[in-house]
Parts: C-alpha cells; sequence; structure tokens
C-alpha cells in the first residue's frame, strides 16, 4: 500500500510526505504494522494523526466571497493509510459475507446515487404501469 501512494499528494501537519515513506521503503512496515496493531488493540488512535491542516479551495464565482470556498483536510499520510487497510478489509468482508445490499451505492466502486436514482425511477414506472 505505501508503494501504491502517490506523490502529489500534501504533507499533512506531521509533515511527512509521500516521497519521503517511498524513499523509505518496506523499512517502515513493521514498526507500521505494530502501531496499526495497537491502535486495534487498545482502541487509542494518535492524537497527532488526528490533526489536520485546514485549507480553503475555490469552489466559483467570486472569490471575495467566502461562501465561495470549501475547506478541505490535509491529514496525515499514515493516518490515511490506516484508513485505508481498515476500509479494505471491512469491505472485503461485507462483500464476502453478502452483507451490504445490492440497493447500498456509498462507497461501492463503480456505483452511485444516480445508479439508486434510475433504479427507484424504473421500479415506481413498473408500478404504474
Amino acid at each position: 500500500m505505501l508503494a501504491s501512494l502517490k506523490t502529489n499528494k500534501a504533507n499533512g501537519p506531521d509533515d511527512i510526505s509521500v516521497n519521503m515513506i517511498k524513499l523509505s521503503g518496506n523499512a517502515l512496515c513493521a514498526p507500521l504494522k505494530l502501531i496499526f496493531n495497537n491502535i486495534l488493540t487498545t482502541g487509542i488512535f494518535p492524537k497527532q494523526w488526528k490533526r489536520a491542516n485546514v485549507t480553503p479551495v475555490h469552489k466559483k464565482e467570486n472569490k471575495q466571497v467566502i461562501n465561495n470556498y470549501r475547506p478541505i483536510s490535509l491529514l496525515p499520510i499514515f493516518a490515511k493509510v490506516f484508513e485505508k487497510i481498515i476500509f479494505n478489509n471491512l469491505y472485503n468482508h461485507l462483500n464476502r459475507n453478502n452483507l451490504i445490499t445490492k440497493n447500498q451505492s456509498g462507497f461501492r466502486p463503480g456505483d452511485s446515487v444516480t445508479n439508486q436514482l434510475i433504479y427507484l425511477v424504473l421500479t415506481v414506472l413498473k408500478i404504474l404501469k
């Protein structure tokens, strides 16, 4: 997972860059595994990983109007890696055990709210026929 990180991502508040992580190579895997397992065992997430650099990003129209900006949070890379590992394992478990309904669209690759709206419209049309 560390090797697949995108190097164009901005640093979080810990100022650890993806480039530095990639240069460290496999040397980080064992310590990260210990940290991740400790988080899962104790239920305590590192306070440093809860911090974020919040940056305003212009959405539309006049740049002088504050409502035309949205915040983005730049999180520590290791927090994002941990989140991705948890997501992948949980998602795979739910899929393997058929615990996600076919109507669930959120966080499913290749699915969207648009698909659900089309399904709903088609269902209503069938009922009305």
